[in-house]
């Protein structure tokens, strides 16, 4: 009796469980098998978000764009306008350097530093030269003023003097 009466009733509730079991094995699968079919449109869904995000953006981006370009423009004057001493400061100092070099007074480096002594020294050197080839340069002059005498003739003569006087032959 009651021994089977209980075998009989773990039986029948190892049974019901077991039914429980698969009911809900079958559940959890049926579950799995609609998400994975639903997947698809909700990756689609997604990307459609996403797409609709970067175009709101881009939208925005175009409604912003000129202000944004004043906003620009005005940062770059305004920029401009804060560093302008600071670009004086650099021409000065510029400045300063070409004057060390090229200076109306004797300048403190570069070639021209020494010009005191090499002017006189240059103007000693040019007229040594010039005593020196007196000669060269007297020969060459007397040679250019013969070419530069015109044969003068009794006609040639005549129509020079009747140009001068306003007239003509």
């Amino acid at each position: 009796g009651k021994l089977a009466n209980k075998v009989k009733s773990a039986y029948e509730s190892l049974m019901q469980k077991n039914e429980e079991l698969k009911q809900s094995f079958n559940g959890f699968v049926s579950e799995v098998i609609s998400e994975f079919a639903s997947l698809p449109s909700k990756i689609i869904d997604a990307l459609k978000q996403a797409a609709q995000k970067v175009k709101d953006t881009f939208d925005q981006m175009i409604r912003n764009a000129k202000q944004s370009g004043k906003d620009f423009i005005e940062g770059f004057v305004q920029g401009i306008r804060e560093k302008t001493q600071k670009i004086v400061d650099a021409v000065k100092d510029i400045a300063k350097t070409i004057e060390e070099f090229l200076g109306f007074s004797c300048p403190d480096k570069g070639p021209l530093s020494k010009y005191e002594s090499w002017m006189p020294d240059f103007m000693q050197g040019l007229a040594k030269g010039i005593y020196q080839s007196k000669g060269i340069v007297t020969k060459a002059i007397n040679s250019l003023s013969k070419d530069m005498v015109l044969p003068l003739d009794a006609n040639a003569a005549m129509n020079m003097a009747l140009a001068g006087a306003g007239g003509s032959s």
